[in-house]
């Protein structure tokens, strides 16, 4: 069986071949791999990838196995926590910010997306402002223009001063440097990579501030 040919079929097709014994787990994994390392150099998709416990909990799958998907390999994205594999949960939390959290509700203890959900309801806001209507696609028409090549400002007050001064803006946030490209994609950002110890926790490592 063509391995290239199989990372084209459906998942339901996938599961079915190697339930039936048609093929392996441990082909379809290895046909993943050989996928990843064909094209990973030129798009950079997996932050990290362990091929022997791939293979090993392939091993584990035998033909007949009916449960929906057995055998067939996923990716998991890395903000979900698995031990000892690097975890990205978004920027980095200063204490100016938590601080103000915590003044609107003292007995918050988790503030992961914290600055990210914060900057998504400035910028929804500012968008609308920038429209003059809080439709969603007024706002979806002015979200890259009020994150790029205008004035810079941080806070939500000093860009609204700004936008009914008639001025063009250009936010950034309390999670990092915003600017959405014209898809509409975030082309800077900060992330952090976090890493998940055996006590079920995580530690800081690193965070990250980039561009395209």
């Amino acid at each position: 069986m063509d391995s290239s040919d199989l990372m084209f079929r459906p998942v339901g097709e996938l599961a079915a071949l190697v339930r039936s014994g048609e093929l392996s787990a441990r082909e379809l994994v290895d046909a993943s791999l050989e996928r990843i390392d064909a094209l990973q150099p030129a798009i950079n998709a997996f932050v990290d990838v362990d091929p022997e416990a791939a293979r090993a909990a392939a091993d584990e799958v035998a033909a007949g196995d009916e449960r929906p998907f057995a055998g067939v390999p996923i990716a998991i994205k890395n903000n979900r926590a698995v031990r000892g594999w690097r975890l990205t949960v978004g920027a980095e939390l200063t204490g100016d910010f938590r601080k103000r959290l915590l003044e609107v509700d003292p007995k918050l203890d988790s503030f992961t997306y914290g600055p990210e959900s914060y900057d998504a309801a400035i910028t929804t806001a500012l968008a609308a402002e920038a429209a003059g209507d809080d439709s969603g696609e007024a706002i979806g028409a002015e979200l890259i223009g009020i994150t790029r090549d205008g004035e810079k400002c941080t806070e939500y007050q000093q860009c609204l001063d700004l936008l009914k001064d008639g001025g063009d803006i250009d936010y950034d946030g309390v999670s990092s440097p915003l600017e959405f490209n014209e898809t509409g994609s975030p082309s800077a950002a900060t992330i952090g990579i976090f890493e998940y110890q055996a006590d079920n926790n995580f530690v800081n490592i690193d965070y990250v501030t980039g561009s395209t």
